[in-house]
């Protein structure tokens, strides 16, 4: 699910802690819980690090590749192409044009929901280079595929790009809407910036501090 929304167009949104399995003891609705419920478990970070290495790789995919960051609906229908034929337990498309000025002319994502291997069609015959996998994830070639057909393990995520077309890694866009840290203890927080309205609430607040006086 990870690799789902955070390769989806518009605004992802994670609690915190999902990205080393945070749990609540199956408490869906926490509320009124106590901290013991509510608190993060940080020690959660070791025991469940290769979730946690995965969700890194997958917000440095997105913050490094504006194509998965597309910010008008025409954007989005100008540069996204869903894969038909494929069965009723996949989902693939491609991002194309080198989407918002993306170095990756065309990538592939695909997801597979099933419990058996599918293979896809692709739109183009070419050198796919595999950066997110079930098990990994980022902007490193983890391995390549040859040709049209691509091959998606059972309850799994593959995001591929044209090596054929690449001009290698694609900068961060500056005024992103997050960016994450990683701390000392390992710890991972999503900061979620909007640098315009904190301005302009603060001007605000300076001006009626100043009619009041």
């Amino acid at each position: 699910s990870g690799a789902m929304f955070l390769t989806s167009q518009g605004t992802p949104f994670m609690l915190s802690g999902t990205d080393f399995m945070r749990s609540k003891d199956g408490n869906s609705n926490t509320y009124n819980a106590s901290d013991e419920v509510n608190g993060i478990k940080w020690d959660l970070v070791g025991k469940n690090k290769d979730v946690f290495e995965y969700y890194k790789g997958l917000i440095s995919l997105r913050q490094n590749h504006p194509a998965f960051r597309m910010t008008t609906a025409k954007d989005v229908n100008d540069n996204l192409s869903f894969i038909d034929g494929t069965s009723q337990s996949v989902i693939a498309y491609t991002l194309n044009n080198n989407a918002r000025n993306d170095n990756w002319k065309t990538i592939l994502v695909a997801f597979n929901a099933g419990k058996q291997e599918e293979t896809i069609t692709v739109p183009v015959n070419t050198t796919w280079n595999v950066v997110v996998n079930g098990q990994q994830a980022g902007t490193k070639t983890l391995s390549s595929i040859e040709g049209a057909t691509v091959k998606i393990p059972p309850m799994s995520a593959i995001v591929a790009y044209d090596a054929k077309t690449a001009k290698g890694d694609a900068a961060p866009v500056s005024g992103s809407a997050s960016t994450t840290q990683t701390t000392a203890n390992g710890s991972n927080s999503t900061l979620y910036i909007i640098g315009g309205a904190v301005i302009v609430i603060i001007l605000l607040a300076l001006l009626l501090m100043r009619k009041k006086k």
